[in-house]
């Protein structure tokens, strides 16, 4: 792996041009910002969690994670290095141009057969964040329709705060309010199906939308 801090910081799935530097590169005496990574997405079946903490926390930090763990395996941690070491500079790029192209493949068919609503265009990651432009309940429009159609997703709830404790920032009225779930929201993924199955899920979902949304 590229010993340069700036590149060792930018191992992910991104593929929107420049990169934006992280707010750990701007702490200089590493004295304020905890940087936290996991390589999940970057390597795929380990979920190991990696970070460069200010030397003030990172007695704490350890013991609380002995609390949550115990500790890390040693067996994930020797592959991982050997991973890292070895075949990420060669896999990554490899990986992320795929997942551009499954990226393209769902905005495109999105486009195509969904009804109106507003989408995020992403520039790394694995999913796309939908809206509809009509009201209705994606978590009871998953359980009663999409999938008797052999069509999933994530509802977009499951990705709020608890309501209760939640806030957001309205840029309308440039404040802090209260947090409101949007049920008409939903996470579609392009990580594993094929493209033209990618397009194939999505045409029989915008369908089922239009139907049943009017």
């Amino acid at each position: 792996m590229n010993d340069n801090n700036q590149d060792a910081m930018h191992l992910n799935i991104y593929f929107g041009g420049s990169k934006l530097p992280p707010i750990k590169s701007f702490d200089k005496d590493n004295e304020l910002v905890a940087y936290l990574r996991t390589s999940s997405k970057e390597a795929a079946v380990f979920r190991v969690g990696y970070g460069v903490l200010p030397k003030t926390i990172v007695d704490e930090f350890i013991k609380s994670k002995g609390y949550q763990d115990l500790c890390t395996p040693v067996i994930n941690q020797v592959l991982l290095k050997e991973y890292y070491e070895k075949w990420i500079d060669k896999v990554l790029p490899e990986a992320v141009a795929e997942y551009k192209r499954r990226r393209d493949v769902m905005i495109e068919s999105v486009e195509k057969y969904f009804p109106p609503g507003t989408y995020t265009r992403p520039h790394g990651g694995f999913f796309v964040w939908y809206e509809s432009e009509k009201d209705f309940n994606a978590p009871k429009f998953l359980e009663e329709v999409a999938l008797k159609n052999n069509v999933n997703y994530v509802p977009g709830v499951a990705f709020y705060p608890v309501e209760q404790l939640g806030h957001m920032y309205n840029p309308e009225t440039n404040d802090i309010e209260k947090l409101k779930y949007q049920l008409n929201t939903i996470r579609l993924s392009y990580l594993l199906l094929r493209p033209e199955e990618t397009e194939e899920g999505i045409k029989i979902l915008g369908s089922l939308f239009t139907k049943h949304l009017g």
